[in-house]
């Protein structure tokens, strides 16, 4: 929480348990603090790109105020420019994680932003049943 896009925070896990997945789940500081689309979709290209040479064979699998114009545009936007980004790197899914929970302030432990149990639950079924349909392949 509180970071950003960022590609020097990749960094070598040099563990020999097997790593399956890898989640990235950035994308709304970077909305709040970043001046351009162009600019974002810089920094995840080079982020995913030091993941891709760090993972070569794993698998890279949001808020309420979400409606409100930034620097960069919408928060769809932004969605939109990470998930062109990612599109380019074969081994990362996309999931736009708004439509994962009701936008409502009963699953957000500040009211708006950050999830409580609830909302994270919410989160945890919602990703378990795309990551099912994903592995079956519907």
């Amino acid at each position: 929480m509180g970071s950003l896009f960022n590609p020097n925070i990749v960094q070598d896990l040099e563990t020999n348990l097997p790593i399956s997945k890898i989640i990235v789940g950035y994308g709304t500081n970077d909305w709040i603090l970043r001046a351009s689309l162009s600019e974002l979709e810089e920094v995840v290209r080079e982020m995913l790109n030091r993941l891709s040479e760090l993972y070569p064979t794993t698998e890279a699998l949001w808020r309420s105020d979400w409606q409100t114009e930034r620097k960069m545009g919408s928060f769809s936007q932004m969605s939109k420019a990470i998930e062109k980004v990612s599109k380019l790197f074969p081994l990362v899914t996309f999931i736009n994680c708004l439509t994962c929970i009701d936008h409502t302030e009963e699953v957000f432990a500040d009211g708006f932003l950050h999830p409580d149990k609830k909302g994270f639950s919410l989160y945890a079924h919602t990703l378990r049943a795309i990551w099912c349909r994903y592995l079956s392949g519907t």
